[in-house]
């Protein structure tokens, strides 16, 4: 009878520490199902949520490329033009067209000019006087307008407007400066990414004189 208090105290300790030890599997397998179920239902809930891109400023708009040229003008085999000209491409374009503004300074002499001479006494009526020897040298600011064709090939436009300085000799003797307009239209052939050359027609006025020039202009750019 004496080792039954002590068998009961075993048996007590016993249970207690089976009691324990089940009790902590219990709650480490139900910690363990609910951490899965969290982690299933957050991965559900962010799966079909969008990933928005970084956000990335749009470029700024930039002017193009620099270039410099030179053309040849020949006017009904009556006056020789030579013009230097210096511009820049604008980056964007019009109607389908890329776009450049260019500063150009020319010279030509038409010795065979028809020059118009306003009246001068009382409202007279303008005087033409053929066969005079014209001096001209304009100062313009052009734009021109640009779309390829087929490959390589593309086609021109220009017009511009400024000012030019002229000398009359011959049977009247005068001089001055006026308005001047000119345009010009044709095809440009690009031999290299820096390099083209174009021909096409020219027309030029001067409104001082209402001398207008008709002729074949030939020419070659170098882009930088």
């Amino acid at each position: 009878m004496i080792f039954l208090p002590v068998i009961a105290k075993g048996a007590e300790i016993f249970i207690i520490k089976y009691c324990f030890t089940k009790w902590q599997l219990y709650y480490w397998r139900v910690m363990k199902t609910t951490t899965l179920l969290l982690t299933l239902v957050a991965g559900a809930a962010f799966a079909g949520e969008p990933v928005s891109a970084p956000a990335t400023s749009a470029p700024a708009t930039t002017l193009g490329e620099w270039f410099v040229g030179g053309t040849y003008t020949d006017f009904e085999g009556n006056a020789d033009m030579y013009a230097l000209q210096i511009g820049l491409d604008l980056g964007t374009q019009f109607l389908g067209f890329d776009t450049a503004v260019y500063l150009e300074a020319g010279m030509y002499e038409d010795s065979t000019a028809d020059v118009l001479i306003p009246g001068t006494i009382g409202g007279s009526p303008p005087t033409l006087i053929p066969g005079q020897d014209l001096e001209v040298n304009p100062f313009t600011v052009n734009l021109k307008l640009e779309r390829p064709l087929v490959g390589p090939l593309n086609l021109y436009m220009s017009g511009g407007v400024g000012f030019a300085t002229w000398d009359l000799t011959g049977g009247v003797e005068d001089d001055g400066a006026s308005f001047y307009a000119q345009a010009s239209a044709g095809v440009l052939y690009n031999l290299c990414e820096r390099l083209e050359l174009f021909a096409g027609g020219r027309l030029a006025y001067l409104e001082e004189t209402s001398n207008e020039e008709i002729g074949w202009e030939f020419g070659g750019r170098i882009n930088f």
